[in-house]
């Protein structure tokens, strides 16, 4: 089972809001830059061993397609604004954030 055409569109929808004044206040104040939190570029998650089976169930959860990076063993990439901490899979250890690519 892949994540519904609706659960995309959401997160697609979701990541194009704009950052709260408050909150861009509050990076302004602290010198952070506020483009971190507006990255489009795709962030990779590593599946644990044995759990490849399980990407499609991984996908309905997060809402999102993951994308196996063929030069990456075991690596597959998402969009930067998906949360997955929430997620069974990840709580439960199969799967973890790795790192976001930046240019």
């Amino acid at each position: 089972m892949t994540p519904s055409r609706r659960q995309i569109i959401e997160v697609e929808s979701s990541s194009n809001l704009p950052l709260p004044d408050a909150f861009l206040d509050f990076l302004n104040e602290n010198g952070l830059d506020p483009s971190v939190y507006t990255n489009s570029d795709p962030t990779l998650v590593m599946l644990k061993p044995g759990c490849e089976g399980d990407v499609e169930e991984i996908e309905v959860e997060v809402g999102c397609k993951l994308e196996k990076v063929d030069w990456f063993p075991s690596f597959y990439s998402l969009s930067p604004h998906v949360q997955i901490a929430n997620s069974k899979a990840y709580q439960q250890g199969k799967v973890r954030v790795e790192f976001s690519v930046h240019d």
